[in-house]
């Protein structure tokens, strides 16, 4: 349930209350039908039965024409003959009928009139349970024939039909209703689907900004709520943007206008002491590389990822460069995908140097993602494992921050200043990726990677192919 939209719970919401409504309609319906089923074939067939057999007993000729004809209804047809009806020439002709002895010795029981009369209970032949071949139509009383010889040798007949239900267009009340009731469903599940389509769109477009920062303007609907809902994101859009431009523009300025005086400094130390000098140059080549450092942060958030990319050959040239070779078990899948590919280069380099900082042994892995026609929630994976000192599970989230070291690295004094696994970590992320942290099986640091893959179609016949 956690995992279903909005709009798959509306529409749950309404089918679960419709199901409860039959339900209780069904349960109220088979109460009251009960009840007065019950009544009637326990205690007013019997009874009715016995107050026709004295009626007709008491009666000329002429009288029990009449009385046929009075008592006769929809459920109920009452015939004067002569002789008993032949088997067969009554309730259900087609099937066939049959004599059944134990439903008229409940009658003559439950009657001491009936029980001093001849009686026959007669119902269809298709209506006898193999289990209660006497009692099949004991409790079920709706097509089934009694007849019973009067004082003076003729038969009254006593024929029960079943009722027809309402009916609304040839079609019977309760199929016409069960229909009609998914007919509605159906129309409200397509209108909930209809008016939740905004709140889709809404959730795309915010993970779509999340990654890059680019405003993309939603169209206004109509509801009202929805209404003000959009033009606050679309607002808060422009807003974000613009305060992240004018930050990158600020960091790049800094890191630009700092180079000067940084020169300048650095020319002014070459009158100091060998001793006072070197750490001077070191405090100065430090100050550049954060300077560096953030300069290459504004080009991250700055660049547009509109490329077209393999990354099987991207990794297999940069693996080269570091002469590690690229494992590559699935090669006949394809490996694109869209983004920058100079950002990734930069990622994938930071993230093989920072492994050869402090293992020996760093290996590479491509696993190429399954490609189904739309793309949709295809993964290519990249692993980078080392045979490092690794890093503890407790300090992996905060190495991920900006200008965060290990203590590996503030042991070994090297030179870094804790950017390189941010920035490749924030270069995955507005590529649509994620970065992981584990322990590695080699026993240090495994890095995964996922990258959104791109499947290969006529749209993109026209783009050129970036990293090959």
């Amino acid at each position: 349930m956690s995992k279903l939209g909005l709009g798959a719970r509306l529409m749950l919401v309404i089918l679960f209350s419709m199901l409860v409504l039959q339900i209780l309609s069904v349960v109220v319906y088979i109460s009251d039908r009960g009840v007065d089923a019950l009544t009637r074939r326990a205690a007013m067939f019997p009874d009715r039965l016995e107050a026709i057999v004295t009626l007709m007993d008491h009666s000329n000729a002429e009288q029990r024409g009449l009385l046929v004809r009075s008592i006769s209804d929809e459920g109920t047809t009452i015939s004067w003959t002569d002789d008993i009806p032949a088997l067969g020439d009554g309730i259900d002709a087609r099937s066939g009928e049959v004599v059944v002895p134990g439903f008229g010795a409940w009658l003559s029981d439950y009657s001491d009139m009936l029980g001093s009369h001849q009686l026959q209970v007669v119902i269809p032949r298709e209506g006898r349970h193999w289990f209660l071949p006497n009692l099949s139509r004991s409790i079920n009383t709706q097509q089934v024939r009694v007849s019973v010889r009067l004082a003076d040798g003729t038969w009254v007949n006593l024929y029960r039909h079943p009722v027809r239900g309402l009916f609304f267009a040839g079609i019977p009340l309760g199929v016409f209703t069960a229909l009609f009731l998914a007919g509605v469903a159906l129309l409200s599940m397509a209108i909930i689907w209809r008016e939740t389509n905004p709140l889709r769109r809404l959730a795309a477009a915010a993970e779509d900004f999340g990654r890059d920062l680019e405003p993309r303007p939603l169209p206004v609907p109509r509801p009202p709520d929805l209404r003000v809902l959009v033009l606050a994101f679309n607002r808060m859009q422009q807003n974000i943007a613009q305060a992240d431009r004018s930050r990158s523009d600020m960091i790049a300025a800094l890191s630009h206008d700092i180079r000067t005086p940084l020169a300048r400094l650095t020319l002014r130390i070459r009158k100091l002491d060998s001793d006072l000098r070197a750490a001077a140059e070191h405090d100065i080549d430090q100050i550049t590389r954060v300077a560096d450092g953030a300069f290459r942060f504004t080009e991250t958030e700055m660049a547009r990822l509109e490329e077209t990319m393999d990354l099987r050959h991207l990794l297999r040239d940069i693996t080269a460069d570091y002469d590690l070779p690229l494992q590559d078990p699935l090669p006949q899948r394809l490996a694109l995908m869209q983004g920058h590919v100079g950002l990734l280069d930069r990622a994938f380099s930071n993230l093989i140097e920072n492994a050869g900082k402090y293992a020996q042994t760093v290996r590479v892995k491509l696993v190429a993602g399954p490609q189904p026609r739309d793309g949709r929630g295809c993964k290519h994976m990249i692993l980078f494992d080392d045979d490092g000192p690794g890093i503890p599970p407790e300090d992996r989230a905060r190495l991920l921050q900006p200008f965060q070291r290990g203590q590996t690295a503030r042991t070994d004094q090297s030179e870094g200043v804790g950017l390189g696994l941010y920035l490749a970590n924030r270069i995955i992320e507005r590529h649509g990726g994620s970065l992981e942290l584990e322990a590695s099986p080699a026993g240090g640091l495994r890095v995964k990677v996922l990258l959104p893959a791109l499947v290969a179609g006529a749209s993109d016949k026209d783009k050129p192919l970036m990293g090959l």
